[in-house]
């Protein structure tokens, strides 16, 4: 198959800092102030709490990423 690639920035949304800085990235309560910022699509799905696992390739790269979302605060 052929890959999709796409460039991601850390601009404030904590999806794109987990995957530019390869961290695992928590977001307890997405109606709290935090300093990873907020994902107000996440918000207008209903979500309240999200944690995100960036997955690496062998040599280091950042080549997916892991999200798990739940409507209540975590």
């Amino acid at each position: 198959g052929s890959a999709i690639s796409c460039r991601v920035a850390d601009d404030g949304c904590f999806l794109g800092r987990a995957a530019c800085r390869g961290q695992v990235t928590v977001l307890e309560d997405l109606e709290s102030p935090s300093e990873y910022g907020s994902s107000p699509l996440l918000q207008a799905m209903g979500m309240r709490s999200c944690w995100a696992m960036p997955v690496c390739s062998s040599s280091g790269e950042v080549a997916g990423l892991i999200a798990v979302c739940r409507t209540v605060p975590h």
